[in-house]
């Protein structure tokens, strides 16, 4: 085995626990646009926190838009929970990221 094939091959083992972790991020990020609040709660910080994660690892693992999004959706959530309010175009790009995540999913499996 290639020192290449063994680097590809964790990657591969790295992008496929990232999908699985994906999908309970979307659970997370769902919830909180479903019933969202302007306040930290439960819901908010479980969003926040799988925006963090996305932000993170997305766009080492190829998905650099998505990583973006969940970065800038990030700011934007705690901007907004530090605030006390919650900004349509905050809720808007919750459900893009969302949406993308979805779609990734859809494509990967």
């Amino acid at each position: 085995m290639t020192a290449q094939t063994t680097l590809q091959d964790g990657l591969a083992r790295i992008r496929l626990r990232f999908m699985d972790k994906l999908q309970d991020y979307l659970v997370d990020m769902e919830a909180f646009a479903a019933n969202p609040t302007h306040t930290y709660s439960q819901s908010a910080e479980a969003a926040l926190f799988a925006l963090h994660k996305i932000a993170g690892t997305a766009a080492p693992l190829g998905f650099a838009d998505l990583g973006i999004a969940a970065k800038e959706t990030e700011d934007m959530l705690r901007a907004d929970l530090s605030a006390s309010r919650l900004a349509p175009s905050t809720l808007d790009a919750c459900h893009a990221v969302c949406h993308a995540s979805r779609d990734i999913l859809h494509t990967s499996m």
